[in-house]
């Protein structure tokens, strides 16, 4: 055995061993959230809903590649390994460093940037709604004069004279 796959095994050992306690408040329920989705496993009094599922799925959606999202058990031990990861990192206090922090922030503000795009614009955007305004646009379109114009390449500008007044 080398030594990276020494240490790599204990620190494995040593993670599972700091999250065995918190993988017993782990279980899989069906009831329902406060927020009205499905919950699908807690850890310790904190649940974990369909809608959290939703939100992995689209988070990861690259990583885990076609067919992954689909994959109900993969998505909740997506959610539940974030979930400990998180609290891990906040008991350590990481979320209170200040490139964290911000880093955070701006994770939240993204959020809320796109859900408020999505709502406003996007959400209106639809085939009745552009049919309707194509129609419209359609109705008020009053064509203009046509011009149709071909080039006459030639070699010399006495050329082009001749061809010009016969035309």
């Amino acid at each position: 055995m080398t030594a990276v796959s020494t240490i790599g095994s204990r620190c494995a050992a040593l993670a599972l061993a700091a999250w065995l306690p918190m993988l017993a408040g782990v279980g899989a329920t069906l009831a329902e959230d406060a927020s009205g989705g499905a919950v699908v496993a807690r850890i310790d009094d904190e649940a974990i809903t369909e809608n959290d599922l939703a939100a992995v799925a689209e988070e990861f959606r690259d990583q885990l590649g076609p067919g992954g999202t689909g994959r109900r058990d993969v998505l909740i031990d997506l959610a539940i390994d974030i979930r400990l990861v998180a609290r891990a990192a906040a008991v350590a206090a990481i979320d209170e460093e200040p490139p964290i922090a911000a880093r955070m922030e701006l994770a939240r503000n993204r959020a809320l940037y796109s859900e408020y795009l999505r709502r406003k614009f996007i959400d209106a955007v639809t085939e009745a709604a552009g049919r309707k305004r194509f129609d419209e646009e359609l109705a008020k379109f009053v064509p203009g004069d046509e011009l149709r114009v071909r080039h006459i390449l030639v070699k010399t500008e006495d050329e082009a004279k001749v061809i010009i007044g016969e035309l």
